[in-house]
């Protein structure tokens, strides 16, 4: 598991709050069993954006809603795991001579400096040994990010009467949660996890538990809301309305088709780039779509059809106990919009692995 922020060093569980630009989620799992089961789970809409330029901007309105939802729905763990968005991080993989812990971190924080666009005192520095990929030579995954904007989310989630546990990015969180529930049978495939958010779309290209390539698309659901609002002449809202709509005119499908083609475009596009960027030996052979957008079957058919690529909608709750959940049919038609928020609950403090080699 990545995280760019581990402060505690026991074991218990964490509330994985997932803060969206129009939305924030909160999930809790009870992972003393042998699987995980779904205590308790919350999902509200924003009113006003609140991060701009990757920083939570508006910290109050995030703190207010954070203290609502963990008031309402009785909610009483107080230590959180929370994501930094994809677009905000640095990521880099190096290769080092094998050494001590203590040794590979000196080494990885002269290296990062070469390469980092920050002064390396102004980011927090994180990284995970992926193997060994020659004698004495490791292959590391490097990962940075701006004190400020960290520090921007740590503060909206504290203002809310959280203790930040764990920061993680949602890359990393939205594949920790793939590999609870398909990781065996997906451990041989290339695979693209899309997560397809209010104002971009996250992308992390697998293949078993490695992540190949990670990168993000500046396209979302707004921007298909906005568009279907300009085609037909109607407020955002209305748009918005209409497009979740299960009884949808000809002329709502006609115009919200068009949104979808060009989304599925825009994926096509970047997926063959990042996929050739990624160096893979096989092409893409799944891609698994969450984020709340992923629900509608437009939208997935028409990446299918563009693509060309086997597409199926990630249920994140695979696996995972949802019996006692009390509104279970609500916590069913949000699951797609769930993925990162639950590789977020399923963390724990301290739980980051021993990512350094020893000597031999």
């Amino acid at each position: 598991m990545m995280g760019i922020l581990s402060i505690f060093h026991k074991s218990e569980s964490v509330l994985g709050v997932d803060v969206g630009s129009s939305s924030l989620k909160l999930l809790e799992l009870d992972l003393s069993g042998k699987v995980p089961r779904v205590v308790n789970f919350a999902y509200s809409q924003l009113s006003t954006d609140i991060i701009t330029n990757n920083f939570v901007t508006n910290l109050s309105v995030v703190g207010e809603q954070l203290s609502s939802l963990l008031e309402s729905n009785s909610i009483s763990t107080k230590t959180a795991a929370l994501a930094v968005p994809g677009p905000s991080v640095f990521i880099k993989k190096i290769k080092m001579p094998k050494a001590n812990q203590d040794e590979l971190e000196r080494n990885i924080q002269v290296e990062a400096a070469s390469f980092i666009p920050h002064n390396i005192d102004a980011i927090k520095l994180d990284f995970h040994v992926l193997g060994e990929v020659a004698k004495g030579q490791l292959e590391v995954l490097v990962v940075a990010v701006k004190n400020e904007i960290m520090q921007s989310y740590t503060d909206a989630v504290a203002l809310g009467g959280l203790e930040p546990a764990v920061v993680d990015v949602d890359y990393f969180a939205l594949q920790n949660a793939f590999e609870r529930t398909q990781l065996e049978e997906s451990q041989s495939k290339t695979v693209a996890l899309v997560n397809i958010g209010a104002k971009y779309t996250a992308v992390n290209i697998i293949k078993g538990t490695h992540s190949l390539f990670t990168g993000d698309i500046s396209v979302g659901g707004k921007n298909m809301t906005d568009g279907l609002a300009s085609d037909l002449g109607i407020s955002s809202k209305d748009a918005e309305e209409k497009k979740r709509a299960s009884n949808k005119t000809e002329q709502v499908t006609e115009a919200f088709q068009k949104q979808c083609d060009h989304f599925a475009s825009e994926l096509n596009r970047q997926l063959s780039f990042f996929w050739n960027a990624s160096a893979a030996d096989d092409g893409i052979e799944t891609i698994v779509l969450s984020g709340a957008p992923a629900s509608n079957v437009q939208l997935v058919k028409a990446i299918a059809s563009k693509t060309g690529i086997n597409t199926v909608v990630f249920d994140p709750f695979e696996g995972i106990d949802i019996s006692g959940v009390k509104d279970l049919q609500k916590l069913k038609e949000l699951a797609p919009a769930f993925a990162v928020v639950t590789g977020l609950a399923l963390r724990s403090p301290g739980d980051k692995e021993s990512f350094v080699v020893s000597e031999q």
